[in-house]
């Protein structure tokens, strides 16, 4: 209670619990901020009751593409081990889909777009955590060998474990058929389509990060404060003086 209002009107005017300007800004706030947590609580709700309406199937099904993957060779199937490796292939299988049935796609670099290269496929190179929830018996780890080679994303070497093999295996060409579509709620989808609406166009999605202890910096921001620490680290000083427009 504000302290002008009980010298102006006395103590007996606590009996109505008046609200003070601040109070009021902070129940306004304090009433956006628990509207933005209910959007995402429902938001939410509704992402677990699309994920429950399950598959639908198609009847004829649609063909899309092509896939390839691994099958054992024809020598191979018809010996007395062929279960075994069998066992090995389905853990370190790997499927490839493509448009083409050639499988060729165009180069990432400009200047080779005019030539279409294969696409490569091999079986998986497991790390080292993903190998050991693969369960392969004794008999099975003799077969692969550790190399080191440089990750995917990271600047750095990781551990991985290739197939001896692998002449045991041919690449098979299939079409690709999809038999089951996800089912829709057209209801569900629009009210998610009103909450993102909602959420961008009044600039609201930062705010609602904050409240869920989020942070709101991309990845783009963060590569360009690293580089720009360093972009001046292959300049000459002569370069750098001819890039400043000195009088």
């Amino acid at each position: 209670m504000d302290k002008k209002l009980i010298d102006q009107f006395g103590s007996e005017i606590l009996c109505y619990k008046l609200k003070t300007a601040r109070q009021k800004k902070r129940d306004v706030k304090t009433a956006h901020e628990r509207f933005l947590l209910g959007l995402h609580r429902e938001r939410m709700q509704i992402t677990e009751q699309q994920k429950k309406l399950g598959y639908l199937d198609l009847d004829p099904p649609i063909i899309k593409g092509w896939k390839r993957y691994f099958v054992l060779r024809d020598d191979v199937a018809r010996s007395k081990a062929a279960p075994f490796y069998q066992k090995i292939l389905d853990k370190i299988n790997k499927v490839e889909y493509c448009n083409r049935k050639d499988f060729k796609r165009k180069p990432k670099y400009l200047k080779k777009r005019k030539n279409w290269e294969p696409i490569k496929q091999t079986v998986l190179h497991p790390e080292h955590s993903a190998f050991v929830k693969m369960n392969f018996s004794e008999k099975g780890k003799a077969l692969f060998e550790e190399k080191y080679v440089k990750h995917k994303w990271r600047n750095e070497l990781v551990k991985v474990y290739v197939f001896k093999e692998q002449w045991r295996f041919v690449l098979r060409i299939r079409q690709k058929q999809i038999t089951k579509v996800k089912a829709v709620d057209e209801l569900l989808e629009q009210r998610e389509d009103e909450i993102r609406d909602y959420l961008e166009k009044t600039n609201k999605r930062n705010e609602l990060n904050r409240l869920l202890g989020q942070s709101n910096r991309r990845w783009k921001d963060w590569d360009n404060s690293e580089k720009a620490k360093y972009r001046f680290r292959k300049q000459t000083l002569a370069e750098m003086l001819d890039d400043l427009d000195l009088p």
